[in-house]
């Protein structure tokens, strides 16, 4: 059997990254996207990795892009997402 896997999803929104909590409903977030921009501004709450709680405003002018990849997981494997400052940390 090989090594076990799972999808890790990363949203970039205007330069800046968020790893997706594993129980967030990518569709949902999507759908969330696609009606703010359609309006002067609204914001789009989601959790990113670490149950950090989200909260992004969304414009016409966002530039938004979801990249989900395929990612071996084991018990002993750390968990990183990027901190406010940009860098990554393991959590």
């Amino acid at each position: 059997m090989g090594p076990r896997t799972q999808d890790q999803t990363e949203i970039l929104i205007d330069g800046l990254s968020f790893v997706l909590a594993a129980s967030v409903d990518l569709d949902a977030v999507q759908r969330e996207v696609e009606r703010a921009i359609e309006t002067p501004g609204q914001f789009v709450r989601f959790t990113a990795a670490g149950n950090r709680r989200v909260r992004v405003l969304i414009t016409p002018t966002s530039r938004v892009t979801f990249v989900t990849e395929d990612v071996a997981v084991s018990s002993s494997d750390p968990v990183m997402s990027r901190n406010d400052e940009g860098d990554w940390d393991f959590l």
